[in-house]
């Protein structure tokens, strides 16, 4: 189950990185994707093998999320306050 886990993990990651650079090679400023997006993944079984594609990308500022099922939210909100923040004062990067 772990070898499944990390094979999850480094899709998501790779594609974060990769939506990232993309998107900061055509604007030509910080992407903000890097203040907080929800990547929704779809995974298909095939010979038992497990194969995951992106079915969404949500970014930060559009990002639908449900308070009482995230925990911490309170904290989770501060930090996307200060991030959102950075971001607009051009102290991300």
């Amino acid at each position: 189950m772990q070898d499944g886990t990390n094979a999850f993990h480094d899709f998501v990651t790779k594609t974060f990185h990769a939506l990232v650079k993309k998107e900061e090679e055509v604007i030509k400023k910080t992407s903000s994707l890097r203040i907080f997006c929800r990547v929704d993944v779809s995974v298909m079984e095939d010979a038992g093998q497990f194969c995951y594609f992106v079915s969404g990308v949500e970014r930060s500022f559009g990002t639908s999320l449900c308070a009482s099922c995230t925990p911490n939210f309170s904290t989770f909100a501060a930090t996307m306050a200060e991030a959102l923040g950075a971001y607009v004062t051009g102290r991300l990067k």
